[in-house]
């Protein structure tokens, strides 16, 4: 329940999403279909290497544990 929720969250912040800007803006975030702008805020799955906005990463993450473009979870594989 929400134990394993926080956990969950807590994982994502010090081991498996990398934040950033944008330094191209060729990238499509395949949640929202926009273009991720240049220095935009930026999500980046360090698993599995795909690119979200920030705002839509956040939110899908609050409904699932997978990566959005390839279903996997961030975590597979990790003794976390």
């Amino acid at each position: 329940g929400i134990q394993r929720k926080r956990a969950f969250e807590e994982k994502l912040k010090n081991y498996l999403v990398l934040e950033f800007e944008m330094k191209e803006s060729d990238l499509t975030c395949s949640i929202c279909l926009e273009t991720i702008g240049r220095n935009e805020k930026s999500k980046k799955i360090s698993r599995c290497g795909h690119c979200f906005h920030s705002r839509c990463l956040d939110k899908w993450f609050e409904v699932s544990e997978t990566c959005p473009n390839c279903r996997r979870e961030p975590y597979m594989g990790m003794n976390l």
